[in-house]
C-alpha cells in the first residue's frame, strides 16, 4: 500500500512537472529566446502547448519554419 502511495505522489509530480515544462524549464526558456532571436517571425503564442498537447506545438513549428522533423530535433538539440 505505501508503494503505491508513492508511485502515485511520484507519477503525480511528474506529471505536472511535464505540465509546466514549457513554462519553468530554464533551458527550455533559453531555447525558445535563441530561436526567437534567430527566426524573427516567432512569437511567444508559437511556443504555447498544454499537457499532451506538444506534438502540435512541434508540428506548428516545422510548418512555420519550414523544416523536417528531424531538422527542428537537430536545432533544438544545437541550442
Amino acid at each position: 500500500m505505501k508503494e503505491k502511495k508513492f508511485l502515485n505522489g511520484l507519477l503525480s509530480k511528474s506529471l505536472n512537472y511535464l505540465k509546466h515544462m514549457h513554462t519553468t524549464d530554464p533551458h527550455w526558456r533559453r531555447k525558445k529566446a535563441k530561436l526567437k532571436l534567430m527566426f524573427a517571425h516567432l512569437h511567444d503564442s508559437d511556443f504555447n502547448f498544454d499537457y499532451g498537447r506538444k506534438e502540435v506545438m512541434m508540428t506548428n513549428l516545422q510548418a512555420k519554419l519550414v523544416k523536417s522533423r528531424i531538422e527542428l530535433n537537430t536545432l533544438l538539440a544545437t541550442l
